[in-house]
Formats: C-alpha cells, structure tokens, sequence
C-alpha cells in the first residue's frame, strides 16, 4: 500500500504567534503529527476489519446509525 502527501498549515492569531518560540513551535508540530499519524494508522485498520467483514448491506446501515448517534453524543450534539 503506498503513501500520500498531506500538507497541514496552521494560522494562529498573532498575538498568540509571537509567543511561540522555535522550540515550543517544534513540539507543537510533532504532536499534532504524531496525533495525526495515530489516527490514521486506527483508520487504515479500520479500512482493513471492513475488507475482510461478512457485514450485510442491512447490517452495515444499522452500525452507521449508532456510529452517528455515538459520534453525536461525544460531541455534545445530541
């Protein structure tokens, strides 16, 4: 499986980027690298699970329901 490229940019507000430093600057930049490469690695493993799944067209329809509901309720919106 192959790799591709993504280019994340941040824009902070000013007054906020003057007071990050090269070296805060780096650790902000590692963490949300390595938060995002975590979150892709559950994702390609996820992508895997449903390759191999025996999952119903009906079945996969219901599990998207509660995923939405679930999702919903960590996020406050329900």
């Amino acid at each position: 499986m192959g790799e591709v490229e993504v280019v994340i940019r941040v824009k902070v507000p000013e007054e906020v980027g003057k007071y990050l430093d090269g070296r805060l600057m780096e650790d902000i930049k590692l963490g949300i690298l390595r938060e995002y490469q975590e979150r892709a690695e559950k994702a390609r493993r996820l992508l895997e699970i449903f390759e191999k799944s025996q999952l119903t067209e009906e079945d996969a329809k219901k599990l998207e329901e509660e995923l939405k509901t679930a999702l919903a309720k960590r996020h406050g919106v329900l």
